[in-house]
């Protein structure tokens, strides 16, 4: 299989500590198609959040920025959301075990 230029995919991973938020994972301008997805550790349970602030006042402060639950809200099992729509950033919160959070998407075609 041949991959053209707009099928090459954005891949992130990040994982939350216990009682923490994840650092944000900055989404490039030029990806769409995201799908996220959370996974909890075992007996604990996490929330992804988004957010449409300037990626470099993310990165500068993520705790500053507009944080926006995902539609998903507190999940318990591996759960994942398509059609995330055009964030500039996302990270997870996980509660009483570590949680992960996986981002993909496509890049856009010119």
């Amino acid at each position: 299989m041949v991959l053209l230029d707009h099928d090459l995919p954005f891949r992130q991973e990040v994982v939350a500590t216990a009682g923490s938020f994840s650092l944000p994972i900055i989404i490039p301008g030029w990806v769409f198609e995201l799908v996220a997805t959370a996974i909890p550790g075992g007996g604990g349970s996490a929330t992804v959040f988004h957010t449409t602030d300037d990626p470099n006042d993310v990165e500068a402060a993520p705790g500053s920025a507009n944080w926006v639950a995902w539609d998903e809200g507190s999940v318990v099992a591996i759960t994942s959301q398509a059609a995330m729509g055009q964030v500039t950033a996302v990270r997870v919160q996980a509660v009483t075990q570590d949680a992960t959070l996986q981002i993909a998407g496509n890049k856009r075609r010119q």
